[in-house]
C-alpha cells in the first residue's frame, strides 16, 4: 500500500539519519521522513549557511544562474537534500545540475516525466537510479485501471531504459521488479520496499570490503561519481574511507554532470566528501594524473554503474587515463561498482568491452544525450563529447 511505503522510507530515514554524518543514511538519505526537505548534516556544517533552495518545478531547463555563485560571494557549504522523495502520486527529484549552489528540485507526476528527467541528467548516474525507476513503475501502476497495470509497467519500464542506456543499476532494478510480473500494486510495492532495505544493506557490507581493500595506510585518490548524491543511498568508497581513519582524499573533477553543465561530477563528490568528516582536494583530472605517475598515490577508486561481464566497467571520461597512470606510478586500481544480485540481473549485463563500446555509441545517438560543440570550437572543427568510456579489465586490480 502507498501508506505502508511511505512508513517504511520514514522508519528508514529516521534511523538514517542518526547516522547520516557518515553517510550510513536511509534510502535516498531521506531525513525525518519524506515529505521534509533535509537540512544540513550533522558537524561541522550544521550552524553554516546552506545553499538557496527553490521550490519544485515541473520543467527541466535550467535557470541561467543555476550552479552559480556571485562574484565576491562565499562558496556554498556542503548542505544536503535528498536525491529523491517519495510523495503522493509524485517523485521530488533534486537536480543535481544547480548544486553546490543551489537546491532545485523537479516533480514528477509520471514515469514518462522520470524518465524525461533522467534523459537531461536532472539525477547524476548511480544507483540512485534504481531506486527512481522502481518509484516510477509504482507511479505508472496506480496511473490507471488496475487491469492495465501490466502494459503500464511495461511501458514505463522501456521509457526509463531508453533514458538511461548507460545506468546499470536502473536496468538491473527494472528487470528484477518485472521478472515475474507482481500480480498488483501491492505486489510491487512490497518488492520495491525489501529490494530498498536489501540495498542498504548490501551498500553497508561493500563499504566494509572497500575498507578491508584500500587498507589503513598510503594516500588514497578517486575518479568522479562516487558521492552521496551520485550513489544515492550510501557512498560506499567514502565511508570506506572513513572507517580507515582517514582524512585526507584527492578528487578529480571529471566532467560536468550534464552536458554544457558548470558542476562538476567530482564537485559533487567532494561536497559529499566534506559531509563524511574527509577533508578533500578537487584536482584537474591531468594534475590527479601527474600526482599518480610521481608515486605520491597508492590506491585509486573509479565508478562504474555499467560492468560487463569480462570485468571491464564503463567509467566518466578521463578515468582510463588516471588508470594508466596509477599503473605506472605503482598504485592499486580499485573498480567501485554495485553488484548484481540475480542471475536475471546478470543476464542484462554486456558481455565485454566490445558491447560495452556499442552501448556508449547508441547512447550519443539517443534523443537528449547528443554531444554538442563546445563554444571555442570554429567551423570545420571536429569534437567529441562523450563524457564516458570503458575502462579494460586488465586495468583494474580489485572490485570489491
Amino acid at each position: 500500500m502507498a501508506s505502508d511505503r511511505r512508513d517504511f522510507l520514514r522508519s528508514i530515514g529516521r534511523d538514517g539519519a542518526r547516522t547520516a554524518a557518515s553517510l550510513i543514511g536511509a534510502v535516498g538519505a531521506i531525513r525525518k521522513e519524506a515529505g521534509e526537505l533535509a537540512d544540513e548534516i550533522g558537524d561541522p556544517t550544521s550552524l553554516n549557511q546552506p545553499p538557496r533552495r527553490r521550490a519544485a518545478e515541473a520543467a527541466l531547463d535550467l535557470p541561467d544562474d543555476a550552479g552559480l555563485v556571485a562574484a565576491g560571494e562565499r562558496a556554498p557549504d556542503p548542505a544536503f537534500a535528498s536525491p529523491v522523495r517519495d510523495e503522493e502520486g509524485a517523485i521530488i527529484l533534486l537536480d543535481v545540475r544547480a548544486l553546490p549552489a543551489q537546491i532545485l528540485e523537479r516533480r514528477a507526476e509520471s514515469a514518462a516525466a522520470v524518465a524525461a528527467a533522467l534523459a537531461v541528467d536532472v539525477v547524476a548516474p548511480g544507483p540512485i537510479r534504481a531506486l527512481i525507476g522502481a518509484l516510477a513503475l509504482q507511479l505508472a501502476d496506480r496511473s490507471g485501471p488496475a487491469g492495465a497495470s501490466g502494459a503500464r509497467r511495461s511501458a514505463a519500464a522501456a521509457a526509463l531504459r531508453n533514458s538511461a542506456p548507460l545506468s546499470g543499476s536502473l536496468d538491473a532494478e527494472l528487470t528484477a521488479l518485472m521478472t515475474g510480473a507482481p500480480r498488483t500494486g501491492v505486489d510491487l510495492d512490497s518488492a520495491v520496499n525489501s529490494r530498498a532495505a536489501a540495498r542498504l544493506a548490501a551498500h553497508a557490507a561493500q563499504a566494509e570490503r572497500l575498507r578491508a581493500a584500500i587498507g589503513d595506510e598510503g594516500a588514497v585518490a578517486t575518479g568522479p561519481g562516487l558521492g552521496a548524491t551520485s550513489w544515492g543511498d550510501l557512498a560506499p568508497a567514502h565511508e570506506a574511507i572513513r572507517r580507515s581513519g582517514r582524512s585526507e582524499l584527492l578528487i578529480a573533477a571529471g566532467p560536468s554532470v550534464a552536458r554544457g553543465g558548470r558542476t562538476s561530477l567530482g564537485g559533487i563528490d567532494a561536497a559529499d566528501a566534506v559531509r563524511a568528516g574527509l577533508a578533500p582536494t578537487l584536482l584537474a583530472d591531468v594534475l590527479l594524473a601527474s600526482r599518480l605517475v610521481r608515486g605520491d598515490i597508492d590506491t585509486l577508486l573509479l565508478a562504474s554503474d555499467l560492468v560487463a561481464a569480462d570485468g571491464s566497467a564503463v567509467v566518466a571520461v578521463g578515468g582510463v587515463a588516471l588508470a594508466v597512470a596509477a599503473r605506472a606510478g605503482g598504485a592499486r586500481v580499485i573498480l567501485v561498482a554495485p553488484s548484481r544480485d540475480s542471475a536475471a540481473e546478470a543476464h542484462t549485463a554486456p558481455t565485454d568491452a566490445a558491447a560495452l563500446e556499442r552501448r556508449i555509441a547508441d547512447s550519443m545517438r539517443s534523443p537528449g544525450t547528443t554531444a554538442t560543440a563546445s563554444r571555442e570550437a570554429a567551423a570545420g572543427v571536429a569534437t567529441e563529447g562523450s563524457r564516458v568510456e570503458v575502462l579494460p579489465a586488465a586495468l583494474i586490480d580489485a572490485a570489491p
